[in-house]
C-alpha cells in the first residue's frame, strides 16, 4: 500500500511537471517559449499516466477498490496541491 501511494505521489507531481509546461505550449501568443511541441509534452503526459491505467484495469479485474482507490485520491491530491501551491508563490 506504501509503494502504490509512493508511486501514485510521484505520477502525479510529473504530471502536474508537464501540466505547468503544457500551459506556455498552448499559448499561441507566447513566442519566446523554447520548450518542447505540445505534441512532444501531450505524448508525455499519455506515457505518464498509461502505467497507472493499466494498473487500475487489472487491480479492477481482481477486485482490489482499496488499492484503486488509494492510487487515485494520491494521484489526484498530488497534482491538486501541487498546482495550489504553485499559484500561491
Amino acid at each position: 500500500m506504501i509503494i502504490t501511494g509512493a508511486l501514485s505521489i510521484c505520477g502525479g507531481l510529473t504530471f502536474l511537471k508537464y501540466s505547468i509546461v503544457l500551459i506556455p505550449a498552448i499559448d499561441v501568443g507566447l513566442h519566446a517559449f523554447s520548450g518542447p511541441s505540445l505534441s512532444g509534452i501531450l505524448w508525455r503526459m499519455v506515457l505518464t499516466l498509461l502505467p497507472f491505467v493499466v494498473a487500475v484495469y487489472g487491480l479492477h479485474r481482481k477486485r482490489e477498490y482499496v488499492f484503486i482507490k488509494v492510487m487515485v485520491y494520491l494521484f489526484s491530491a498530488a497534482w491538486l496541491l501541487g498546482f495550489i501551491r504553485l499559484i500561491n508563490s
